[in-house]
């Protein structure tokens, strides 16, 4: 009986949920997946599937594996999915445009909030999708979690010198390709600085001599690239960098979404860079951390083999295509 019962709550959550298309936005899918069960969503990018069948999403949110993705939908395919709410980038004019015009109800997002600030970008996503689903109290719960993580880490890096650190997007042997934007913010939370940093939220290709001028304590590699630290550890023309000699190189975790975008995860995401840039300040079980937060924001109970995933990201979780 309470199978049956679970079984039609779910069935009826789905016939009343808004049809949701989202556009561009890589992070939204599986923001919307955590947060609210309102959101059926019948498009999103091919970014976001990939990330979604490669990480814990497909495993508690099943229904999303099969949801119809594209990076470059057409104009009169976004006008035949006759969606309920379309979530495009502030920046793709024309397409945000045309669905206005079509009469869609269009809601624009942007990621360059206080320039690049994690924290600020998804306060702006939570408050803008609150206007269409019931995520407030969830939304206020998970921006005061963040901003206790916050307060608790700049207390213990009071007068203390950042380290010099980087953020790998790709690396092909010989090119380099860095990461700033949010990263900037992320490390200057977690006392470090990004050894490459220019205004402006961009990618940079270095050579390997300019890798090396660089030399930076510690290099962390993001969920942007099917990279592992085994493949910089291994690496002969790496092995004379400060982070590798040292052993300091970092697959960042992969929980709700890449953490070098606004994720759900950005508290545990500083405790971890936290950890690692000073572990003489710092000791977070990071897995206990993940279990816990996911039991209180979410409900999920995360088994060893979860949190392994967790921070051991597949390779093929870094595709972004």
């Amino acid at each position: 009986m309470k199978k049956l019962i679970f079984s039609l709550f779910i069935f009826v959550n789905f016939i009343f949920a808004k049809q949701v298309v989202i556009v561009d936005l890589w992070p939204v899918p599986s923001l919307l997946a955590f947060i609210t069960k309102d959101a059926n969503m019948v498009l999103i990018p091919k970014a976001s599937s990939n990330f979604i069948n490669n990480s814990l999403l497909v495993k508690f949110y099943p229904q999303l594996k099969n949801i119809k993705s594209s990076n470059n939908p057409s104009l009169e395919e976004l006008l035949a999915l006759n969606a309920d709410l379309y979530i495009c980038h502030i920046n793709d004019l024309k397409i945000c445009e045309f669905l206005g015009k079509s009469g869609k109800e269009v809601l624009k997002l942007t990621i360059n909030v206080d320039n690049y600030n994690s924290r600020s970008a998804l306060k702006h996503w939570l408050e803008s999708l609150n206007k269409y689903f019931d995520i407030k109290q969830i939304s206020d719960k998970l921006l005061s979690n963040i901003d206790e993580v916050e307060k608790e880490i700049n207390l213990k890096l009071y007068n203390i010198k950042p380290i010099k650190a980087v953020a790998l997007r790709g690396y092909d042997g010989n090119k380099i390709m860095t990461s700033t934007g949010f990263v900037d913010y992320l490390f200057k939370k977690t006392g470090a600085t990004n050894a490459f940093k220019f205004n402006g939220f961009n990618n940079s290709y270095l050579n390997l001599e300019e890798f090396y001028s660089l030399n930076p304590d510690i290099i962390y590699i993001t969920n942007f690239t099917p990279l592992q630290v085994e493949d910089i550890m291994q690496d002969k023309n790496l092995q004379n960098l400060k982070a590798v000699k040292n052993k300091k190189v970092f697959k960042l975790p992969l929980g709700s979404y890449r953490p070098t975008a606004p994720s759900l995860d950005l508290s545990l995401i500083l405790k971890f860079l936290a950890n690692n840039n000073h572990p003489e300040l710092f000791n977070y079980d990071i897995k206990a951390e993940f279990k816990k937060h996911f039991k209180e924001f979410y409900d999920i109970n995360l088994s060893e083999n979860d949190l392994n995933l967790i921070m051991n990201p597949k390779r093929e979780a870094g595709i972004s295509k």
